[in-house]
């Protein structure tokens, strides 16, 4: 539901599962088995990749851009998250002129974030992952590294201090949810 109110945003879901009915317009579930993700990953890294768990896709997440190139042509970010976020008006957190100055954006003041973080989409950007050292071999390994948080988080700080990429980093957690414990 929160992704239907973000209309000017198009979220990619890629799945073996059915689509639910009365998924939202901008929100398009898109047929993947793992052995399809597979050999999607293992030629673009041109070595052998193999999905040890699903939690390895947290891994990935850097590489989406360039993994799922032919779905991005017409966009001018693409990015990822996670499914079990609600979103409030990313239009607010993002508007036009934040998204025109800056390359990476994320909703944290001190990291890129795993549960929402966008890049222009340009082919740099969509390789910019390539940059870390040992990325075929983080990738590959069986293990979750958290990749997105640590290595690509460290390159993309690295080139924002060199002045090399504009980043974009606030806090935007929102603080109006009140809980009851009965």
């Amino acid at each position: 539901r929160s992704c239907s109110t973000n209309a000017d945003f198009r979220w990619l879901i890629f799945t073996d599962l059915p689509a639910p009915d009365g998924t939202p317009v901008n929100v398009h579930i898109l047929p993947l088995t793992p052995a399809e993700l597979e050999a999607r990953v293992s030629a673009m890294l041109e070595t052998s990749f193999v999905l040890s768990r699903g939690y390895k896709l947290v891994d990935l997440k850097p590489a989406y851009g360039e993994l799922f190139c032919d779905y991005l042509t017409d966009c001018d970010f693409w990015g990822y998250t996670d499914l079990d976020v609600i979103y409030g008006d990313l239009a607010r957190f993002f508007p036009t002129d934040i998204l025109q100055s800056h390359d990476v954006l994320s909703p944290s003041d001190r990291l890129l974030v795993g549960h929402l973080t966008l890049l222009r989409n340009t082919l740099d950007m969509c390789r910019l992952y390539r940059s870390c050292p040992g990325y075929k071999q983080i990738l590959c390994r069986e293990t979750h590294e958290g990749f997105d948080e640590k290595g690509f988080h460290q390159l993309v700080i690295n080139l924002a201090q060199q002045q090399q990429l504009r980043v974009y980093l606030r806090d935007m957690k929102a603080e109006d949810i009140i809980l009851r414990l009965t």
